[in-house]
């Protein structure tokens, strides 16, 4: 029975999703915040995938992001979004022998194209490592943060004709 222990350094906690052989694992968190990942395989070798997906890119996020700002008093109260837009996808195939320990740092680097950088023994096969800018999620955001703008300038005003034309 061979067994991987993944340390993630660097964790980023909205939308990153690991995998290994296809397979959700829960992290275990230590003090600092870093995330252990423990699998036990039968096999020579894991793959592990890591991706960090945007919440821009679902269908009803304008709308949901609209209700939202509403209900939090104009973004007094509201999540702020993730304004770099950065995608992670990474793929390889480790291989193993016994325990294997890795550690992973995700890079946070905006000049770095590479997503992780692993440290280990043993031999690792990668297959994809890429960190880039979703340029289509950035103008999301730049349409919604506009719609905000606008839609608080006319509650502003509605405000303002009532006060006036009720007084």
């Amino acid at each position: 029975m061979n067994k991987l222990v993944l340390k993630v350094m660097n964790p980023q906690n909205n939308g990153t999703v690991l995998y290994i052989n296809d397979e959700i694992v829960k992290p275990e968190k230590d003090k600092q915040g870093h995330e252990t990942y423990i699998y036990e395989t039968g096999g020579t070798s894991v793959n592990v995938s890591l991706y960090k997906y945007l919440e821009v890119n679902n269908p009803a996020y304008f709308l949901w992001q609209i209700f939202f700002f509403i209900i939090s008093l104009f973004g007094l109260f509201d999540k702020r979004q993730d304004k770099a837009c950065t995608i992670l996808k990474y793929r390889s195939t480790i291989t193993l022998n016994g325990s294997t320990d890795v550690t992973m740092r995700i890079t946070k680097s905006k000049k770095d194209v590479t997503a992780v950088q692993l440290e280990t023994p043993t031999e690792v096969v990668e297959h994809e490592n890429v960190r880039m800018t979703d340029k289509k999620a950035k103008k999301k955001l730049k349409a919604l943060k506009l719609t905000k703008f606008f839609l608080f300038v006319a509650v502003m005003i509605g405000l303002v004709f009532i006060l006036v034309n009720f007084t």
